[in-house]
């Protein structure tokens, strides 16, 4: 169980600490009341239920006043494996958060101040709750419909640029930046170690990879490259240059990878290292026509017009 109060059995045969205030003594006959009202509920689960043990996590671990033990001194029996002010940086607990992340007109945050149940230690401490800042004034900016429908501008939604490529000859110019090299760092490790509590080891590793076709690679790879790089939004695939494509990716292949640490080809088979091959093979093609051919704006596919009528800013005053 988690809960903010300190609780332990006081210590038998102690009487009153003579130096106390009376206001530090009602303070202290709280304290002690509180903690005495959890040890006994501890007590009576551990009767009801037949359990020979509790085990009580608690934030504040310490004696308090009138307790019979030295005020502030740790539970002998304490354990601990996590600081609280490393709970309170993590987010767990009594984690702040700021109200307001709104700048102030110079450009930083405006201070705020928060009230922490339990620092200073009091069970009679009540929350302050700090009243939220009002927010800023907004202005939005927005079309005026209809009466100045006239108006509208649309304009294109551009995703980005690419040669455009020749639809007949294909052909490529590796390099170094065409290297792809395959290792651990890249494509995580190749020999996992599985270990029960009992039983034989067992290491798994990816050289049942190693058994995959080539032809079958090849297919993969310039699939997947026709239909991400050869392939405009909302229209089929080229699939004349399929042939051509298969012949530039077993030259890349041939030429350009690099398999380290007990990689595989392999595993281009994955999707994500399938778009890096891609992308390597479609640069060295459009080394090619750099010079040659027009530079092609793509489009968003889903929402390839803009206008606006849809833009709606605020702006702070």
């Amino acid at each position: 169980m988690m809960r903010p109060i300190t609780s332990y059995s006081e210590k038998p045969g102690e009487g009153d600490e003579p130096d106390l205030t009376p206001d530090d003594k009602q303070e202290a006959e709280k304290n002690s009341e509180a903690a005495r009202l959890w040890i006994n509920g501890l007590e009576a689960v551990k009767r009801k239920l037949g359990i020979t043990h509790i085990v009580d996590l608690s934030a504040t671990p310490f004696f308090l006043r009138r307790s019979g033990y030295a005020e502030g001194t740790l539970f002998p029996w304490t354990v601990s494996d996590f600081s609280l002010m490393d709970a309170i940086e993590c987010g767990i607990g009594r984690a702040l958060r700021r109200q307001s992340y709104e700048l102030n007109e110079d450009g930083l945050f405006s201070v705020e101040y928060a009230d922490v149940l339990g620092i200073p230690f009091d069970f009679t401490a009540k929350p302050v709750i700090a009243p939220p800042q009002p927010p800023r004034e907004t202005i939005q900016v927005k079309a005026v419909r209809p009466e100045r429908d006239s108006l509208e501008i649309t304009f294109p939604r551009v995703a980005g640029y690419r040669v455009e490529l020749p639809s007949e000859r294909l052909t490529a110019e590796f390099n170094t930046d065409s290297v792809l090299e395959l290792t651990p760092d890249l494509v995580g490790p190749s020999i996992t170690r599985n270990s029960g509590i009992i039983g034989e080891q067992v290491d798994l590793s990816l050289e049942h990879l190693g058994d995959m076709r080539r032809s079958t690679l090849i297919f993969h790879v310039a699939k997947r490259l026709l239909y991400t790089k050869w392939r405009d939004p909302g229209e089929e695939p080229k699939l004349h240059l399929f042939g051509q494509l298969k012949r530039i990716t077993k030259d890349w292949l041939d030429t350009c990878l690099v398999c380290k640490g007990g990689t595989y080809p392999a595993q281009l088979m994955y999707q994500e290292l399938a778009d890096i091959a891609c992308e390597r093979i479609t640069a060295a093609i459009t080394r090619t026509t750099l010079w040659k051919s027009p530079i092609k704006v793509i489009l968003e596919p889903y929402n390839p017009i803009g206008s606006t009528s849809h833009v709606k800013p605020e702006i702070r005053s």
